[in-house]
């Protein structure tokens, strides 16, 4: 009997299914900045900073620079301390992204000369700078379809955070959501890149 109920018991288990993990999306590609928009912040606004970031950025970046060299501090740059590395984007620029099973690379604005970031996939520490070499540590993992990467830095006492999600929305856009939080504001960017067309 005992030996019939435990036959029963495996032909059960054998037919249970988990739950399939959901695969990964592939942001390989080059794409166009389609739409770039920006809430908070007011508080930099209010003090002279321009456009979407913090420093001298514009258009939904972080710090002063562009495709060609990426975050830095800008225009009171000291007194505002490192910035997050969310690379600055803006609306008609190109982006190329080439994803492996260890890293994505991202190069902004390849034909102006490009920043390129390395997102390592692989559970280790990525490390950047901004523009004026301040050293910058990111860590990115996947959570569910959505790529996540966090972004530390400090300075003079003062703590400075950034959090990038990327994913893929139903129509195949990439949608990047960040959110820089500084002793100075906060700040939520979202930009949507389309597929450029080969």
């Amino acid at each position: 009997m005992r030996t019939a109920s435990t036959l029963v018991l495996v032909a059960l288990m054998s037919v249970v299914r988990l739950p399939a993990q959901e695969a990964h999306p592939d942001f390989t590609g080059s794409w166009l900045v389609e739409n770039v928009t920006t809430e908070g912040g007011d508080r930099d606004r209010a003090e002279g900073h321009r456009g979407g970031g913090f420093g001298r950025g514009g258009g939904g970046g972080f710090g002063r620079g562009g495709g060609r060299s990426g975050g830095g501090r800008g225009r009171e740059g000291a007194a505002r301390g490192p910035v997050a590395d969310a690379p600055r984007l803006e609306r008609g620029q190109r982006v190329d992204m080439t994803q492996t099973a260890t890293e994505l690379t991202v190069v902004i604005a390849p034909d102006a000369g490009g920043r390129v970031v390395h997102y390592p996939l692989d559970g280790s520490d990525g490390f950047t700078a901004a523009a004026d070499g301040t050293p910058l540590k990111t860590k990115t993992s996947w959570q569910g379809v959505a790529l996540v990467t966090e972004t530390r830095a400090s300075d003079k006492g003062r703590s400075y955070h950034a959090r990038q999600v990327r994913s893929l929305d139903a129509t195949g856009r990439v949608i990047i959501e960040t959110t820089v939080d500084t002793p100075f504001g906060k700040r939520n960017v979202t930009a949507t890149l389309t597929k450029r067309e080969s």
